[in-house]
């Protein structure tokens, strides 16, 4: 497997490129060895039936990202889940509509990337967006005061049109690892992760650390509201860091299906001034 070559971040309070996955490896090691007597117990149990779950989202979010022109960008992604035992594996297909300045595009999931340069000239496009491809796996922990561990990689397809603005056209690679904990009725989470990611030919882009964490809280009804920080290093030297806030509410209104509503607010240059976004998921 080739992975594009680093390239240290210029400017901006990005972490170190060498230091980040390290702090990703000795946190998510250090979990993953006080769990593994648990993890090991449980593959030995006989195997679990399979199921799916589906999901469809619309987000849609508006920002300047620094540039003289708004940006709007509708997003659709549909998902579709498949989870047996401690695995689970995911697959995401967006359609994508971006209406602005050129000098924004849509760099695979819900990341933005702005290009060097600034324009007034603003154009739409829209398209199918990058495909994501995602598996983990499930670690229980044999003290029941730890967290559970999730550890995982995500592959970026490059599906989206490059000559639209859509994507790159370059193959991405995330690996990383999630915390989580039930303490009362409050699950706070730990996600984190480094990103590889592929090199154009008009620029180097930076292999990049990313960061989200926060809570939902379970209210004993069908509803449930929900607080998540983010944070991810700049891809490019000319753009800045991507800080995020995005509040949450579920709710279940049957046995098998779930509805979302969230929000967002962009704290740094580089992410949308705000977003809403509804989701609808299958679980059956």
């Amino acid at each position: 497997m080739h992975y594009a070559p680093d390239h240290t971040p210029r400017g901006g309070p990005g972490l170190p490129v060498l230091f980040a996955p390290l702090l990703v490896i000795m946190a998510l090691g250090i979990v993953a060895f006080l769990a593994m007597p648990q993890a090991a117990a449980a593959a030995s149990k006989t195997a679990q039936p399979g199921h799916f779950q589906l999901n469809a989202s619309l987000d849609f979010s508006q920002g300047d990202y620094g540039q003289q022109t708004t940006t709007k960008v509708l997003y659709l992604p549909v998902t579709l889940q498949y989870t047996k035992s401690r695995w689970r594996f995911r697959a995401t297909l967006p359609w994508v509509r971006i209406s602005g300045s050129q000098t924004v595009i849509d760099a695979g999931g819900d990341v933005l990337e702005v290009n060097p340069g600034t324009t007034t000239v603003s154009r739409n496009r829209s398209g199918v967006g990058d495909m994501s491809l995602k598996g983990g796996y499930l670690i229980v922990p044999k003290n029941r005061k730890l967290p559970y561990l999730e550890l995982w990689t995500r592959i970026k397809v490059p599906t989206a049109s490059r000559g639209k603005g859509l994507g790159t056209g370059k193959t991405d690679y995330t690996v990383g690892g999630d915390l989580f904990r039930r303490l009362g009725k409050v699950l706070p989470y730990l996600s984190l992760g480094y990103r590889f990611r592929g090199d154009t030919a008009a620029r180097p882009r930076n292999n990049t650390f990313q960061l989200s964490t926060g809570f939902s809280y379970d209210t004993g009804t069908k509803w449930r509201p929900g607080l998540n920080f983010s944070y991810r290093e700049a891809s490019t030297s000319r753009s800045s860091d991507r800080v995020e806030i995005s509040p949450s509410l579920s709710w279940r209104p049957g046995k098998h299906w779930r509805l979302g509503l969230r929000g967002s607010a962009g704290l740094s240059r580089s992410v949308p001034n705000f977003g809403i976004g509804l989701s609808l998921r299958y679980v059956p």
